[in-house]
């Protein structure tokens, strides 16, 4: 295995997923869980031994309580310029919600107000194909600091 290379580590919530459906790769491990119970499923010494840099994707359920947890749950875990991305918070848009109402953006709000100075939105990404033109819509934030 190429050295330079880091492993992947797929959670997905629900089954038939990767190794069930033959789908395998030598750096790519598939757990399984729930968003919502993330204690469950990585361990204090797995999280610990991650290589560097992380970037977290959250592509679950669109629901506030999930996303603000996936949040809430890999803040500590964090380094400055490591990522967290939550996807599909462009859901408000698609479905005539009101603005910003989806529950990936009302946790998002939620979490920068409660983590000031410490994340920032990178529109080099929210904004690589025009303002917002992503399924992550301000849903791209970088640890500054930790």
């Amino acid at each position: 295995q190429d050295k330079t290379l880091s492993p992947i580590h797929f959670f997905r919530g629900f089954k038939k997923l990767g190794e069930d459906q033959g789908i395998t790769h030598p750096r790519v491990t598939f757990i399984e869980g729930d968003g919502r119970k993330l204690l469950g499923v990585f361990s204090e010494a797995f999280l610990k031994d991650l290589s560097r840099p992380l970037l977290i994707v959250e592509d679950a359920d669109h629901t506030y309580e999930t996303s603000s947890n996936v949040l809430s749950f890999f803040h500590p875990h964090l380094e400055s310029g490591e990522y967290i991305v939550i996807e599909d918070g462009i859901n408000s848009d698609l479905y005539c919600d009101s603005p910003g109402g989806s529950g990936p953006h009302q946790a998002l709000r939620e979490f920068l107000a409660n983590h000031q100075g410490e994340y920032e939105i990178d529109a080099n990404y929210c904004d690589f194909f025009g303002y917002n033109f992503t399924w992550c819509s301000n849903g791209f934030l970088r640890r500054t600091v930790c």
